[in-house]
């Protein structure tokens, strides 16, 4: 499961906290229930948060 965004700050602790607001996104919307439910088993919520050359990852493995 991805959660893909773009910032236009500049701010390298914003990249931070956005990557971990995708995480979080993914949580509340219930993604990762919906994919259990069709049976998937391996899955891994990443985050990701892109600005220019910067980029912010966060990922979980399930």
């Amino acid at each position: 499961m991805f959660k893909f965004k773009h910032s236009k700050v500049k701010d390298s602790k914003n990249l931070k906290r956005t990557a971990k607001s995708s995480l979080k996104q993914i949580n509340v919307k219930n993604y990762v229930d919906r994919l259990k439910s069709e049976e998937y088993e391996n899955i891994m919520k990443i985050g990701l948060e892109v600005r220019n050359k910067g980029m912010e990852f966060k990922g979980i493995y399930l």
